[in-house]
């Protein structure tokens, strides 16, 4: 049996909370008779001043954490730079490989009902998957080629279909909407903060974002699109 760990902390001033944070995993491992496997545990650090300061790499019972500049996790490939263009190729390289087999379909004249179907299973499941995270943030020659794919998916099977930027808004507000009635999501208390003071108002409050990276990530924008839409 495998279990996933993962350690998030933000760097500032000192690295002290960071590294006590991966002395109490160790530890926590060692007291409930788990192994960690120091050679598939991966280090990645954003970065996103102008003046970096090096970090020393941590280490776990003596051997080193390899320090990397992208990171598979959960299915999506995150770049130390916030850079989805690494991401964008790998949902590219496996949609197009789907694309082979609904020309193969059309090819054995299947109805365009069941070609619908497949290319909603197994290419648009693909291209969209995370959409959330990245869609805002991502380059614009980026989410092109995704767009690409959608629409020579359409020509195979003789229908237009919906394009990623218009699916978009509606499964970011469906999100928002999950996000505000669980309170037990972890981003329901940073929603809470955004909540209208006046009982007339239905408009949600925003965070200013002093960089394009914070006004494009998802909160942001998925609030923005709900007032839009009021």
């Amino acid at each position: 049996m495998y279990f996933l760990f993962e350690i998030v902390v933000i760097l500032k001033n000192d690295e002290s909370a960071y590294r006590h944070a991966v002395e109490e995993l160790v530890q926590w491992c060692d007291d409930n008779f788990l192994e960690l496997n120091v050679s598939k545990t991966k280090e990645l650090i954003m970065d996103f001043r102008r003046t970096k300061s090096a970090v020393d790499p941590i280490i776990i019972k003596g051997e080193p954490v390899e320090m990397v500049d992208t990171y598979k996790y959960l299915g999506t490939i995150i770049d130390n730079q916030l850079d989805w263009s690494p991401n964008v190729d790998a949902v590219c390289k496996r949609a197009n490989q789907r694309l082979f087999f609904l020309r193969k379909l059309r090819q054995f004249h299947v109805d365009p009902q069941i070609l619908h179907l497949f290319y909603q299973a197994t290419i648009q499941s693909v291209v969209s998957f995370n959409q959330l995270c990245y869609h805002s943030s991502a380059k614009k020659g980026d989410m092109e080629r995704l767009e690409k794919i959608v629409k020579r998916a359409g020509s195979i099977i003789g229908s237009e279909l919906q394009p990623l930027s218009t699916r978009f808004p509606s499964v970011a507000l469906k999100k928002l909407s999950m996000i505000r009635s669980d309170d037990r999501h972890p981003l329901h208390q940073a929603l809470a903060s955004c909540e209208p003071t006046r009982e007339s108002s239905r408009r949600l409050r925003c965070w200013r974002a002093r960089t394009n990276r914070m006004r494009d990530s998802f909160l942001p924008m998925a609030v923005r699109l709900y007032n839009q839409s009021l």
